[in-house]
């Protein structure tokens, strides 16, 4: 998926002889592939996709009243054994916002089964891609011409792939440093304590210092 512009990577090749590439329209098509291959590389190393999309995904059931998804931006409907619920049985979370990660049911649990429960929506992590998403792809991008081109300071990292140890970036569950794009770690159910949990901790005591 190309997050970015042929534009925005010619921004970081300002004053970069691509001649080696061939002529204007060959070096287009090129910063053209290397950008879609960039944006590909930025959605594995994230594992997420910034490109919304409408469908229906299927899960096994978990046997408990929490089910753990992919990123989810709207929900549209649900079925259980081909049976349809309703989206009022369940509470969505994190709580703070989307994309919503696990679904909790208010009464009951998923039935356990393999392949049993359906939940049709928007995924995707935004409904527009972040800024930084773009600059990461561009940087990538970027890097990969510069090396095809034989200039530069861009480095490969051990995926195969340009990077840019300049780049410091950081956009929802991407982190762009030091030439490479890792995922940030994925926000999970037991991360959050039940508020009673949260009521009952206990209160840490201060320890006087000795005069």
């Amino acid at each position: 998926m190309a997050y970015a512009t042929v534009a925005d990577v010619k921004a970081y090749l300002k004053g970069v002889e691509l001649d080696v590439l061939g002529t204007s329209a060959e070096q287009d098509a090129a910063l053209a592939q290397a950008t879609e291959v960039a944006g590909d590389h930025v959605e594995r190393r994230a594992n997420r996709s910034f490109t919304p999309v409408s469908e229906t995904r299927v899960f096994d059931g978990s046997g408990t009243e929490r089910l753990v998804i992919p990123d989810l931006l709207a929900l549209a409907g649900w079925e259980v054994d081909g049976v349809g619920r309703d989206g009022t049985e369940l509470r969505r979370y994190p709580l703070w916002g989307l994309p919503t990660l696990w679904l909790v049911l208010r009464e009951g649990v998923f039935p356990k089964g393999r392949a049993n429960v359906a939940v049709t929506g928007i995924w995707g992590y935004a409904m527009t891609p972040p800024a930084a998403v773009a600059q990461a792809t561009a940087l990538y991008a970027a890097c990969d011409v510069l090396a095809r081109a034989g200039g530069g300071e861009g480095r490969r990292d051990d995926g195969g792939h340009a990077g840019v140890a300049v780049a410091a970036v950081r956009a929802g569950g991407v982190r762009l440093r030091g030439g490479a794009v890792s995922p940030g770690r994925r926000p999970h159910p037991d991360d959050v304590p039940p508020p009673h949990a949260r009521l009952n901790a206990p209160r840490r005591r201060r320890r006087r210092r000795p005069a």
